[in-house]
Order: structure tokens, then sequence, then C-alpha cells
């Protein structure tokens, strides 16, 4: 598990080319709640943007494939930290099951999908 002291250097391209570093830090404990709420609403760009500190002009300012990997470092880094939150706390763990719940169901979805896209390329390369 990520500890709270863990600095994790990041570089992004921005959607004209750019290319920025930043520092991505775990949230701390009322920034944990806040994330997971934010993800239950399906609000992943102002997650990101939490988990940054970068306002929401920036997150839109970020190539789509920086965007997708940035949010899954700040997953990767914060997920597992409100999931030791809820292990402790009821209340943490009340908003925090539902997440657990639609990160399966994300799994789930992600394999389905590799699988169509794995046929559709046997298909194609069958075909030629």
């Amino acid at each position: 598990m990520p500890s709270h002291n863990t600095l994790h250097p990041w570089a992004v391209t921005l959607v004209d080319g750019s290319t920025e570093n930043l520092v991505i830090k775990p949230l701390p404990i009322t920034g944990l709640y806040q994330w997971v709420i934010l993800l239950l609403a399906d609000k992943e760009p102002e997650a990101v943007a939490l988990c940054v500190g970068k306002d929401l002009d920036w997150i839109n300012a970020l190539d789509i494939d920086s965007f997708a990997k940035l949010a899954g470092k700040c997953s990767e880094i914060n997920y597992p930290l409100a999931v030791a939150l809820a292990k402790h706390a009821p209340g943490a763990a009340a908003k925090v099951a539902p997440l657990m719940q639609k990160s399966l169901l994300g799994l789930k979805v992600m394999a389905i999908l590799a699988n169509e896209l794995e046929g559709a390329v046997g298909i194609a390369i069958a075909a030629k």
C-alpha cells in the first residue's frame, strides 16, 4: 500500500503537444472521501483534478491518453488507501464498497471488450 509520504513524479502531454511534469501525492483522509464520492458520481475528471491539485481547465488541456494514464495512476495510488480507510471507518466503508463493486464491473467490461477486440483483430488478420 502506498505511504502518505510517497511522492510519484509523473509526466503528462497536453493537447498542444507540450509536456509537463508533476508530482502526484497520495490524498489525505478528507481527500480520499472526496475522491471516492467524485468517482461514484462518475466525475473522474474532477477526481483526477483533486488527486493532482489542478483545476478542470488544466485537466481539459490534457491529451486523452495522458488523462487516461494519469487517472489510472491516481487510482493506483489512492484506491488502496481508500480500502484501508474503509477497513477501520464504517462511514468510509459505506462509500468505498460501491466503488469496489463499480471497479469490479469495470474490469469485467474491459475483459469483454478485450475479447471482442481480439476477435476483431483475428478476423482482420485472417481476411488479409
